[in-house]
């Protein structure tokens, strides 16, 4: 089950990196994205 989840976050965190051309939004997908990888972990 994890590793699943760990495919959709790595996924969920590929499309926010290319959607993020802002400096402000990369900033908020690495939140996101250290919050969601403390999550499965």
């Amino acid at each position: 089950m994890n590793s699943v989840l760990s495919t959709l976050h790595f996924s969920f965190l590929k499309s926010c990196l290319i959607l993020a051309n802002k400096e402000e939004l990369r900033h908020k997908c690495n939140i996101w994205a250290s919050a969601g990888f403390s999550q499965v972990e």
